[in-house]
């Protein structure tokens, strides 16, 4: 935590917010205690509250607030970041420090309780949130000893009784200011910008009728957030999260994993996974994305429609309806949450009664630094809380169980496949990230969703004989129904000869077979110079080749133990610059890692201990993925790999000079495998066979590019019996034997050379 800045004019602001709120609920103090880390749930509301006051997450930190009243009870490493908060309103902040000694720690609970006891018997907490850890254990172990005590006075005057706090936090992070509206407003382009990269994958897998299962898209489409530069890849990256002038990619994080469903099986709840069932390129495809920003979540939804039949295409007419009624009529500042649930279904009994069954459970949920605030659901059961302008709404609707089993009369396709038409079940899904005003709401996830742009037809067969007769040089595949606003789809013509080139209309039969001609000439040619290109560049040379396949490296750092250097008996991490490894004690032994499976490391101080973490390449790291580098492993069952290890030392100076020797080894290997690609295309030359005296034929003020020298010389090029000198200064000379292609004896401007050139 050595990078910790924590703003304390927002905290101040903050504190005073949850402090009028603490009042208005009747709640005299709050006790918000956080022990172990845990990533089973990253949405604990004790751990949101610390995000929204103080910027972090503090583990094994206690905070007790009253209405004029801060506490803070942490550690010495801690502490010396909340200090600059007491330091300037100390009568407000206060800061008590534990240590190693065990009794002081104690006495700190007993004074907090003693504290808190005074005050009143009524304490807030969050009932639901549960942490471990030894900091939890000696809080509970104080509170427990004082309520047998109680339990034994008969008056029992001064037992804690406590309350649930999750609601009063909800109401204080309810309102977002222009900062949190700016922050989920960059995470709202960011989800907007993932489901239009999530589409064009979605759109090649199904056209290429690949074999890809659900869970292995989502794997893709997750991986691709490794890449800081993965927005720059689409143009409506470019338009949305390039342009913000204070955007850090290294802030954006998914909110959950995202969701692919396909193929019958669908589930529309937030809790919902991508199942490892094939991807089903007909019917509906669900697609669920949601990336948060510095904390803050924003959500959404879309459905695809694959050749869908017209009952489908009906049903998503009216969604989208629903969608409207409920923007423009119900999501106004003042409407209780149950109302908008219960609006929205007697719409759906008005407007399509047999839909109402098949409705979401609920309409969506407040959103925030907590993905799903489970105190404000948009259903039937939340009667206490209304919307207020300046919330963030996931507004989530949808069908799910629809039956799909009869023949559809109004389907103008007599040649679909009884699969086609008598699909099983389907589901349709709508989400977006919406802001509550005082007029109409914001909408936030700008993107298409009306059914002419997520309807897609890949084998269109609705085409009468006529038109298929016309349009023989049409490819068969997708077919484009709009071009709306974050949707772009290539145009699917591919006709022999550009209409641009039409230039007369009487062309005579000569001309046509002329041109025909031309082009099988031209398109002979093309396979050849593509066939040369191939057999001379690896597709490994290729990066941003879709089907990129790595090259597993294959090294070792030490043939027996006895090439072990003697000196790791001292049980220290070693670097073994000859041997490019870097040696680990493990368990009392020294194990070595070639600098090749070393990937990334950091350091970091907390406390009197210094952390260095090193992180080792091994399958299913999305970082390799995605930045498709050379993978220096092979993925094999039987091989075992360590991901990353983590070396605490007392001696911070021995920790700094270890992570600098392994990161220069990194850099040194780094640039001796770029030097070696480099010089892979230079041609091994022969021993030039020179011609003597006046045989040899010259030709001056000849000139070299690129210039290899600083200034730009001519020099004097020599023909040979099996190739050219060419030499510039007289103590300078590159000879070329095999790097010619062609040898020209007329007058030339330039030589070409079809390979890579070393100079002498």
């Amino acid at each position: 935590m050595s990078e910790v800045n924590i703003d304390a004019g927002l905290f101040y602001k903050r504190l005073s917010i949850f402090q009028k709120q603490l009042t208005a609920n009747n709640i005299p103090q709050a006790l918000i205690i956080v022990g172990a880390r845990s990533d089973d749930n990253t949405y604990k509301k004790s751990t949101v509250l610390q995000n929204w006051l103080l910027g972090y997450e503090f583990i094994h930190t206690a905070i007790y607030i009253t209405d004029k009243k801060c506490i803070f009870i942490t550690s010495e490493g801690k502490s010396k970041h909340l200090k600059h908060l007491t330091n300037q309103k100390p009568d407000l902040v206060e800061l008590w420090i534990r240590t190693k000694d065990v009794e002081h720690n104690k006495q700190l609970f007993i004074k907090l309780l003693e504290t808190m006891t005074k005050l009143d018997s009524k304490y807030g907490k969050i009932l639901k949130d549960k942490y471990d850890g030894k900091f939890i254990d000696e809080w509970n172990q104080i509170l427990n000893d004082d309520n047998n005590n109680n339990n034994n006075n008969t008056t029992n005057d001064h037992a804690l009784s406590a309350v649930d706090l999750a609601v009063t936090v909800s109401q204080a992070l309810a309102v977002k200011d222009s900062e949190e509206f700016n922050n989920t407003k960059i995470a709202s382009n960011a989800s907007v910008v993932m489901m239009d990269t999530f589409v064009n994958d979605m759109m090649i897998i199904v056209d290429d009728e690949k074999k890809i299962t659900n869970s292995q898209l989502t794997d893709q489409i997750e991986d691709k957030i490794e890449n800081n530069k993965w927005y720059l890849k689409t143009k409506l990256g470019k338009n949305l999260l390039q342009s913000i002038k204070d955007f850090d990619p290294e802030y954006l994080e998914y909110c959950y994993s995202p969701i692919i469903q396909s193929g019958g099986d669908y589930d529309l709840k937030p809790s919902a996974v991508s199942t490892d069932k094939p991807l089903i390129g007909e019917g509906v495809i669900l697609s669920s994305i949601g990336l948060r920003y510095k904390s803050y979540c924003s959500n959404i939804a879309r459905t695809f429609l694959i050749d869908p039949t017209s009952e489908m295409e009906t049903n998503y007419d009216f969604l989208l309806q629903l969608q409207k009624y409920i923007v423009d009529n119900l999501l106004k500042d003042g409407v209780p949450a149950n109302k908008v649930y219960q609006d929205t279904i007697d719409y759906i009994k008005k407007e399509r009664p047999d839909l109402v069954n098949h409705f979401t459970k609920n309409c969506g949920w407040l959103l925030g630094m907590e993905f799903r605030d489970s105190t404000f659901i948009l259903n039937a059961k939340t009667t206490d809380r209304k919307l207020t302008t300046g919330q963030i709404i996931s507004l989530t609707i949808g069908f799910n169980n629809l039956s799909n089993d009869k023949n559809d009369k109004n389907d103008k396709n007599d040649n679909k496949t009884n699969h086609q038409k008598n699909k099983q079940t389907y589901a349709l899904l709508l989400t977006d990230t919406i802001k509550i005003t005082d007029d109409s709401s914001i909408l936030l996830t700008n993107y298409s969703k009306d059914r002419a742009a997520i309807s897609f037809s890949f084998n269109d067969d609705n085409e009468t004989q006529k038109e298929n007769n016309n349009n023989n040089n049409k490819r068969p595949g997708l077919s484009q129904t709009s071009n709306t606003t974050g949707l772009k789809l290539e145009s699917t013509e591919n006709t022999a000869i550009l209409k641009s080139k039409l230039r007369h209309e009487n062309t005579n039969a000569d001309d046509a077979n002329s041109e025909k001609l031309r082009q099988e000439i031209q398109i002979k040619l093309h396979e050849k110079r593509l066939q040369e290109g191939l057999a001379r560049f690896s597709k490994a040379d290729a990066t941003d080749a879709d089907d990129f396949k790595p090259i597993f490296k294959k090294y070792e750092s030490y043939v027996r133990e006895s090439q072990i250097p003697n000196s790791v008996n001292d049980l220290k991490i070693h670097i073994d610059y000859k041997n490019q490894t870097i040696i680990l004690p493990i368990s009392g032994r020294p194990v070595p890692f070639h600098i090749n499976s070393y990937k990334s490391g950091s350091q970091n101080e907390e406390g009197d201990f210094t952390y260095l973490r090193l992180n080792f390449n091994s399958p299913g790291a999305g970082g390799n993925v995605t930045k498709k580098q050379e993978l220096p492993y092979e993925d094999s069952p039987d091989n075992s790999f360590l991901r990353s290890i983590t070396i605490r030392s007392r001696d911070r100076q021995r920790m700094v000079d270890v992570y600098k020797a392994i990161q220069d080894l990194k850099k040194d290997s780094v640039k001796r495998e770029q030097e070696k690609k480099q010089m892979a295309d230079v041609i091994t030359q022969a021993n030039l066979i020179e011609l003597k005296g006046s045989r040899v034929k010259k030709l001056n003020n000849v000139f070299i590019r690129p210039t290899p020298d600083t200034k730009k010389i001519g020099g004097v090029l020599q023909i040979h019996e099996n190739g050219l000198r060419y030499q510039s200064q007289p103590q300078s000379q590159s000879n070329f034997k095999n790097d010619q292609k062609l040898m020209y004896y007329f007058p030339i401007l330039n030589i070409y050379f079809s390979n890579l050139v070393k100079m002498n």
